[in-house]
Formats: structure tokens, sequence, C-alpha cells
């Protein structure tokens, strides 16, 4: 018998477990069912419902009753798990939870899936509660978008207190009053306050937490599910899609399902609407003097193709440019770029996070090799403490969160936080620096002094890390404004735990000296035996990069400049492919100069979504083509001559590939709406009347040729993949840190601007998929500009009010939120507005923001 396990005998079977573990944790893994109401394997035990009830004979003979879900299990005990004497006590036990519990299952959208149900059939339960008692009597709670509570239905099992309090960390809910009356919500029911995950929603073993969304839309038993990967943010969430009569009535997760373990954040679970919204391009569109005529796909598709060779012949593969969004599909960048490159000679290609930050996306592998900052979350269980820098957890990745929280509830992990922001995070970080803007790898140079000081055993290579931090803890702590013990107590720390897990988020990410910090950040991690992991931001960011969308790689990070790169795909597509000649330089440069005369902007709504926006706008308007693929209408569609509707997440199959490098199946649950496409097959059609052979009949061709042709790919089955085990093996060879980075701050500061902005995400939204479901809109309809109480007081604006942003390059109107997030002097704007774009606020990528705030006037 190992060290860490016990065998107990459960029913007869023998069982063997990890020690520490619950009987009900060993009937599960033995596949024996106990019924239990308030028991969750990632909850911490409650013992409420008392329906585990079983009786336990210990190695001396003596037997007693215990509740399965709370006792541990020990070497050589016998458990019983069904008797008339078990039976009976949870027939009484039953009859308390019906006592009060209303018999209106036939209008529940519970019914079906009602662990009340099914506990109740499990033990044979003949009649309803025979206890003398009113049933309560209270209104349904309906004061939020998308979660009905029914005080009527609730059995106090405790499992939405719980999972918000470990999980979720809001703490938004709690058991109210005592005895008969008490109940679960908010104190004196006041409208709820959290983020409107649904994890309560997700564990209420009845029909008391309801999804609002799907209200007499249907029950159980009506949908057809189908389990997806999440079309949102990076982090690669398993869904299941509900469909019932080709529409998508909600979406829900599984425990055993995916690498999220059940849980989703609020655009995860409620911005299902996004989907199938009214507003869908449903038909292929050419432009005709100043408006956009529905066309049949066979005419814009020969107005594409043709008007593309013509300026080929005219002007030279060089005028024709192509960008991908972070939301493609591997299979529909993967043919992007091999349709362009193939059939056009096209080099002029890249994606939106590429333009962006090219060292982090790009040029990742071969600017860090093996310390690249991508890891499995496997990381996050094993990690000795974790460094969340220039990172809002909870806001940007929100099931990443989850995860860190499990583990500092399990494992006791520490937590340390360096941002420029005062983000909130709980359980409450050990240790916290909130530092200067601008002064981010200034930070990291201290703590890898500090850090390297305060060791008690360095690796090998800890004195050619220490040389890279070339500015002392003393210094560090100048320019970012902190104590210099601040930061010597999240190195010793650091130091004392070992192996850190340093989680960069936005606020590096869109830092103009990311770069920099993200060598540092690295350093650290291999000075102290960790790891580093960078937040993507949509669901496919890494994949698009993967799949070759940029100018410099080919699919697999093969150089495009290269002749082994050019022969290896020359070999694959059955073309004769040359090595790609040296970038003409930034694409977004070259079409503001009219250098580009033809682009192709494949899910991409450049305008709104990329800084400087209106030049943008103008040098498209002025081109000889602009093709489009898109799901919706917006500033970009607009401009364009060549409209090609495109599947939404759910119309369509194909393949993300997450934060981690893990690829995951993506399932189509719907028919596509209209005439739309996948892009893949758009892409595909253009290059068929390029002169390209159509080899690709359905999604799985594409599949399998990424997997035959992509190195890192190579070996991903259908099983691996459907099984969520298909990681990618990156090309970490070559180099490691050291790295030098230039640890100076920057002055983030502009005559007449008196604050820095920082754009990003807002919790609800994501990018501008998210505008258009109802639900989230409900929840956050308006830009915001975040800031603190004493700006707020200072500016004479109150929480709320509407305020006028204006940088040197563009204004905005955004509603105020007064938080203790925002330090002095740094306000945050959500970007997810095309009503308030924020990315105006920009002339270009790479250089801080600042802005002068005033009140808004009519």
């Amino acid at each position: 018998m190992a060290e860490n396990t016990v065998t107990l005998t459960i029913d007869g079977v023998p069982v063997t477990i990890e020690k520490g573990k619950k009987i009900y944790d060993a009937a599960s893994k033995a596949g024996v069912y106990i019924p239990g109401l308030c028991y969750d394997p990632k909850l911490t035990r409650f013992g409420g419902c008392r329906m585990c009830i079983v009786d336990v004979t210990n190695s001396r003979g003596r037997t007693a009753s215990k509740w399965a879900c709370c006792e541990p299990v020990a070497d050589g005990i016998t458990v019983t798990t069904d008797n008339d004497k078990i039976r009976k006590r949870r027939q009484m036990m039953m009859e308390f939870l019906l006592a009060w519990h209303p018999l209106d299952c036939p209008t529940c959208n519970k019914s079906g899936e009602c662990g009340l149900q099914d506990a109740t059939v499990y033990i044979n339960q003949k009649h309803g509660s025979r206890i003398p008692t009113k049933r309560r009597d209270e209104p349904l709670l309906m004061d939020n978008p998308v979660i009905e509570k029914d005080f009527n239905r609730c059995i106090l099992c405790g499992k939405c207190v719980i999972i918000c309090d470990e999980i979720q960390g809001n703490r938004a809910i709690d058991f109210q009053r005592r005895g008969f009356w008490a109940e679960v919500g908010t104190p004196f029911r006041i409208p709820l306050e959290c983020d409107y995950c649904g994890q309560c929603l997700h564990v209420c073993p009845v029909g008391s937490i309801l999804d609002h969304t799907e209200r007499f839309r249907g029950h159980s038993w009506e949908y057809n599910r189908t389990q997806t990967t999440c079309p949102y943010c990076a982090v690669g969430c398993s869904i299941f899609i509900n469909e019932k009569s080709g529409k998508v009535m909600k979406v829900t997760s599984r425990d055993d399902a995916g690498i999220n373990n059940g849980n989703l954040c609020a655009r995860g679970r409620f911005g299902h609407e996004a989907f199938q919204p009214e507003d869908r391009i449903r038909t292929a569109l050419i432009k005709q003097g100043n408006r956009l005529e529905p066309a049949s796909w066979e005419e814009a598709l020969d107005r594409a193709a043709g008007k593309l060779k013509e300026i080929k012949e005219k002007h030279g593969e060089q005028a024709i440019a192509v960008i991908g969004g972070e939301s493609l599909s591997n299979e529909d960048a993967y043919a992007l770029q091999k349709v362009f490159r193939a059939g056009l000679g096209v080099t002029s290609i890249d994606n939106m996070a590429n333009m962006r930050n090219p060292l982090l996306n790009s040029g990742l592998f071969e600017e860090f090799g093996a310390s690249a900052p991508i890891v499995t979350y496997d990381a996050i269980k094993s990690a000795g403490s974790f460094l969340f820098f220039g990172c809002d957890a909870e806001k940007e990745n929100p099931v990443i969160a989850n995860m860190v929280r499990v583990a500092m509830r399990d494992n006791g992990t520490p937590l340390y936080v360096a941002n420029a922001r005062n983000t909130l995070f709980l359980p409450i970080e050990d240790a916290r620096i909130a530092m200067n803007y601008g002064a981010e790898a200034s930070v990291v140079s201290g703590l890898i002094r500090a850090a390297g000081e305060a060791m008690a055993e360095k690796p090998a290579n800890a004195g050619d890390i220490a040389k890279t931090a070339t500015m002392d803890v003393e210094a560090a702590a100048k320019a970012a404004g902190v104590a210099v013990e601040d930061i010597k107590k999240i190195a010793a720390g650091l130091a004392k735990n070992g192996a850190p897990l340093i989680l960069i988020g936005n606020e590096t990410v869109t830092n103009p000296k990311s770069a920099e910090i993200v060598k540092g950040l690295c350093n650290l991690a291999a000075l102290l035996g960790g790891k580093a992991l960078l937040y993507r931001e949509y669901c496919n960011s890494q994949g698009v990069n993967d799949m070759g969308v940029t100018p410099s790689n080919l699919p697999g990070y093969l150089k495009a400049d290269s002749a082994e790169g050019a022969a290896h795909y020359s070999s694959k597509w059955g073309v004769e492919l040359a090595p790609a000649k040296a970038s003409d330089g930034d694409i977004i440069k070259r079409i503001q100069s009219g250098a580009v005369k033809a682009v192709v902007l494949a899910g991409v709504d450049i305008i709104t979504q990329y800084p400087g926006g209106a030049s943008i706008k103008k040098a498209l308007e002025g081109m000889e083509l602009v093709v489009v693929t898109s799901q919706f209408v917006n500033e970009t569609v607009l401009s364009a001559n060549v409209v090609l509707p495109s599947a939404s997440a759910v119309e369509r199959d194909g393949t993300y590939t997450n934060n981690e490098g893990r690829v995951q199946l993506v399932r189509k649950a719907v028919e596509p709406a209209g005439r739309a496409k996948p892009e893949w097959e758009i892409f595909r059609e253009i290059g068929a009347r390029l002169g390209l052979a159509v080899k690709h009949k359905e999604t799985r061709d594409v599949t399998d040729e990424i997997i035959a042709s992509v190195p890192g790919y190579e070996g991903m089955t259908t099983l691996k993949l459907s099984e969520g085990e298909a990681v990618v093996s990156y090309p970490k060879d070559g180099k490691t840190a050291p790295f030098q980075f230039n640890a100076g701050p920057f002055n983030a500061s502009a005559a007449g601007f008196t604050h820095v902005v920082i754009t990003g995400n807002s919790l609800y939204h994501l990018g501008s998929l998210s505008r258009h479901s109802k639900t989230l809109n409900e929840i956050e309809s308006r830009a915001t500009v975040e800031m603190g109480l004493s700006d707020a007081q200072a500016l004479k604006l109150e929480d709320g009010e509407e305020a006028l942003v204006e940088s040197a390059n563009g204004s905005i109107r955004a509603k105020v939120k007064i938080t203790p997030r925002s330090k002095s002097g740094v306000v945050f704007v959500t970007k997810n507005f095309e009503n308030a774009p924020a990315m105006s606020l920009l002339a270009q990528v790479g250089e801080p923001v600042m802005a002068r705030i005033v009140k808004a006037h009519a």
C-alpha cells in the first residue's frame, strides 16, 4: 500500500484512494451512487442536506452512521451505502426537505435535471412531506438581468454560498436569518452586486436559482446539447450549447468536461445571444455606388478574386495586404494565409495581436526559446507562489482566477501582486505593490536583485541573471513610488516558496515597454525555478500566430524568408513557394500611405479596434478593393467593396488554441444564419478562382492538413482533440534566460494632459462580439472611465456622470465609475464600445496615452 493512499471497502468493493479524501469521493471513484444535494467535489464539504448518510464499520467492528461527504476515508473501514435503515433515514430527511419545497415541477425550468427529483426517485420516496407546516409563498426575485431567485424552492444546501466565496471570491451572498426563516441571499434582500458569473446557478441542485435568459424557453429534455469551446477569451473553457428548434437557448457547463472544471464567467454563460442575434449579415454584399447591395456568393467571390488578380498584375503582390482577426479558428487562419501566399504570393499578412506586439506573438519563441511565457494550467496546481504582474486577474481571465483561488485554498499557495492599478482579488494577497505607471521594468529589476539576495540556494546562472537587473532595489522603489520594503517583501516571499507562477496581464501587454518587462519577468521566473504565463486576449490569439498569419512566419514558426520554410510548404501545398522578401514595413502605415491598393480583412473591425481609426477609414475608402468577412455590420464593413458573411462559432466546426497551447474542438450546434459560411470555406472559394486546387470539402480536411503539415501540431489525433489532450509542441529549443532588458522607467506625461489612460476589456464584454448580446448589454451598456475618489473629487465628477476623455489624438464620452481600483493619476477606459472607441485615443500602438478628463456637456 502506497504511503499516501488508503484502501476501504464500499458495498463489498475494495477502493484505493488518496488520504484526506471523503467517503463520498471514494464512492464516486468506485461508481457507487450516494444521494447528496449539498456535495460538490470542488467545494468545501458543508454537510447540509443529510442525504448522504451511510454506515461505517471500523477495524474494531464498531458501526456508526456518518455523513459520506464529511467523513474522511480510513484504511480498513467498511462502508454500507444502502440498506433498510439507511433508506428509512434518508426518507425521513427527504420529508424535511419537502416540507417547504413547492411541488411545482411542471413549471420549474430545473425539472428533468433536478437533484431533488433524482434523490426522491432513488430513495423510493412514495409520498410528499407529512410534516405539518405551511409552505413559503415568497415572490420571485428578479432584480438583475441574469439570475432569478425563488426562495420557496431553496433547500439551504449552501453550495451557492460556498462557490461564491471559495471559487469566485465575491462573497456576494450568504445565509440570512435563522431557523425556519433562514434563506440564502443578500443582507435585507438588497439587489445583487456581483460579477454575474452564474456560478451559483451552476451548482444549485434545485430550481431556486435560475437563468433568467432561459425562462420558459424549454425543459432540459427538449434540448440538444453540443460540447464546444467558448469563443470569447483565451482561457479555452468547455461549454455546452443547449439548442432547441435551431435556436441557442442557453449555455451550460459540466465539472467533468474541459479545463475549466465547470466554471464560467458572465460572458461565457450569458453571452450566447451574440451567437444568433437579429443583426447578422445574412448574404454577401457588393458596393454599388455608395451603397452596399445584396449579391449572390458567386458574384461577390468573382468580384473579389477578379479584382485581386487585376491589382496584382497592375501593382504587384506587395500592393495587397491581409489582416486576420484573433477569433478566427485555426482552420480559418491556416486557409487564409495559404490562399494568399500560394495563390497570389502575398507577404503582407498579419494578425491584430501581432500588429500590436510582434515580440510577444510572432517573435515569442525566437526571442524567448525555452523560457517563453506559455505553460499549461497544471502549473497553477504545482506553483510555489503566484505573482500577478500588470494583471487584473479576476477581470481579464476570470476562470484562471478561479483556478488560482482553488490552489490558494487547497495548497496554501501565497499570492503577490504588482500593478499600476489597485486591482482587487480575494482571498487577499500576501503583499502588494501599486507602482507608478512606467516603472514596471524597474520594479522587475528590483525584484530580481532582492530575490537573488533572499535565496538560500541559487541556480548556476543566478549571477548572469543578476547582471541583467541594472537597477537596484532602492532605485527601483524610487522610480515606482513604493517603499523598498514592499519590493523586498514580495521578493522574499517568492524566494522562500520557490517555483512561482508569474501571470502577465493586459496592463503589461499594452505597456510601451512590454517587451522589456516580459524579458525581466522571464529572468525572475528562471532565477526562482518558476514559470510565466502570458494572458492572451481572444479565443484564438495564440492559434492565429501558430498558423502563420504573420509576415515573418509560415505555419509552425518556420521563417517565411527561409529556404527551409519555403521548401516545406511547397511540398505540402503543391505549389512553388519562394522565400519571402524582406517586409515592406508596418501594414497599417502602408495602408495609411496609400501603398496598399487592396486589403482583405478577415474577422477584423480595424477602424474601431486599432489606433488611428479615422486615418485608417479614410485610407480604406480610397482603396481599389476592400474585402471584409464579418458576422455583423461595423465601421470597417461600411468601408468595404465586398462583404462576405461569416458563420459564428456555434455554426461551424474547427479548433482553437488557448493560452496554454492546448488545441480544442469547436463543434457546430446550429445552422449558419442566412447564407453565411465559415471563413476557411470562403477562402477556399477565392483560392479556386485564383487557380489553386480545391482539396478541402469539410472542416476536418483542413484540420487534417494542419496536423500533417504544421510543426508542433503533429500527432494530434481525433481522440486527443476530443479529450482536450492535444497540446502544441512549440519550438522552445535554444535561448533561455537570462535576457538583457532595459530596466529604466519611461515618463508618461504630455503638456496639458493629466491622466495616464490604460485601456482594456470590460468584465462583461470582449472585443465587439459581446456587444450583440442583449443580456450583457443590460449589465453594462456604456463605456466607463474608472478613476479613484481623489481624482473624481479634483475633477468635480460624480459616480455615473458622463465625462469627456480627450487625448491629443481623439476623444470619447464615457460614464464615470469611481473605484478604489484606480490610483491617483491613472484611469482605466473600457474599449468594447463602438460608440466610444477607446482606441481613437491612441495614435499608434506602443505609446503611453495621456488624457484630460472633464465633465461632458450635452
